[in-house]
């Protein structure tokens, strides 16, 4: 499928006419993705070294330089000097060659 914006851009700037272009979303199980107990969700954030209050930014995404992981590691370094108890959790597949 394609994005919302990349569906948008084909009509606007590629002139693709709007009946053509078809958006379909990526389907999620609800069922299998459920928000977590208390226990659960205090289990995890013990198994990853994270407070019971700390906000938790989570980019799930392959680690290539396309995603940008870098703009979260930013991110949450400033907030971490402003005082703010923030952490930021990387999960993907490495990419090989991908710039530090």
């Amino acid at each position: 499928g394609i994005s919302s914006e990349i569906a948008r851009e084909l009509v606007v700037a590629d002139r693709v006419e709007a009946d053509r272009v078809r958006y379909i979303p990526h389907g999620t199980n609800m069922r299998h993705f459920r928000r977590p107990t208390d226990a659960e969700q205090a289990a995890a954030r013990a198994g990853f070294g994270v407070g019971p209050h700390a906000f938790v930014c989570v980019q799930l995404a392959r680690l290539a330089d396309i995603k940008r992981p870098q703009t979260l590691a930013a991110a949450c370094a400033s907030l971490r000097r402003e005082g703010k108890d923030v952490v930021a959790l990387f999960a993907g597949a490495d990419q090989p060659g991908m710039a530090d």
